[in-house]
């Protein structure tokens, strides 16, 4: 099974594949804005239903494709004033193509996780709002991620210093727009997109081990990155091809953003389960 999405000249198909009994494809509609009067005189309520019908789509699949995988994340992030974005779910309970938005509210509509040890290989977590039109006169906002052809490693420059994480790590991709607005009213059968001139979410997340030797390049990263006040200056993440990937602007973001650990019977290994970046503009 095959689900497309596509905007404008880009379309990027996403195979609906995963371990047994994995739902691959979930539809919720409901009518969230229904008002029902719990009045006095019926044993049972009247009902107010005039308001759009509010229907979500959340699907689990891969790509084979890392230029294909940063479309996909492309697209989410970006904001597009004449084209729709269109979901094809090519099912025969869902023959119709639909215009659709990242899920309303969501800071991780689109999940992206590559896997060490795979060649164009990457696991897609979606989830869509349908809408019926576009409201308003939001501008274009376009986003190219930044490509490489190389093959890593991946690491982190920051004050003259780099800190090298090589090539066998997991990453994590995450894009959303929470800030736009979807909008129900009564003359609508599905709400109205309204794109707001605000920023979307990219985040990066890293894992990785280091055997005692890396030590400095912790060490490195704690003392420039996350003791520094960086004021309004970020750092760069810089993939070097990896996964098609190239250099990024980020920031550290959230509470742990960097978490180190040491686990029993391993005295010689850093594990790194949590490295949390937030693309920010350069």
């Amino acid at each position: 099974m095959t689900v497309t999405v596509t905007q404008g000249a880009t379309s990027v198909d996403i195979e609906l594949v995963d371990a047994g009994n994995t739902p691959l494809f979930v539809s919720d509609i409901g009518k969230p804005n229904q008002i029902i009067h719990d009045g006095m005189g019926t044993i049972d309520p009247r009902v107010t239903t005039e308001w759009s019908a509010m229907q979500n789509y959340n699907l689990v699949g891969k790509l084979f494709d890392y230029d294909k995988a940063i479309d996909l994340a492309d697209m989410m992030k970006s904001i597009f004033k004449d084209e729709d974005k269109l979901l094809e779910p090519n099912l025969p309970e869902h023959p119709d193509v639909i215009k659709v938005a990242g899920q309303a509210g969501n800071s991780q509509a689109l999940s992206l996780q590559y896997e060490p040890g795979y060649k164009d290989y990457v696991n897609v977590e979606a989830a869509f709002t349908r809408y019926g039109r576009k409201q308003g006169d939001h501008p274009d906002a376009f986003f190219n991620s930044p490509r490489d052809s190389g093959g890593g490693p991946v690491q982190v420059k920051v004050a003259g210093k780099t800190v090298d994480f090589g090539t066998d790590l997991a990453v994590a991709r995450q894009v959303g727009r929470p800030n736009d607005v979807l909008r129900g009213s009564p003359s609508d059968t599905f709400p109205r997109f309204i794109g707001k001139q605000k920023s979307a979410v990219d985040r990066f997340s890293l894992s990785f081990q280091k055997v005692s030797e890396g030590v400095d390049a912790v060490n490195t990263l704690t003392k420039e990155v996350f003791e520094v006040d960086l004021g309004r200056n970020g750092i760069t993440l810089d993939f070097n091809g990896l996964f098609r990937l190239g250099a990024f602007t980020v920031v550290p973001e959230g509470s742990a953003s960097f978490r180190q650990t040491r686990r029993a019977g391993e005295s010689d290994v850093i594990m790194v389960p949590t490295l949390d970046f937030r693309v920010i503009t350069d």
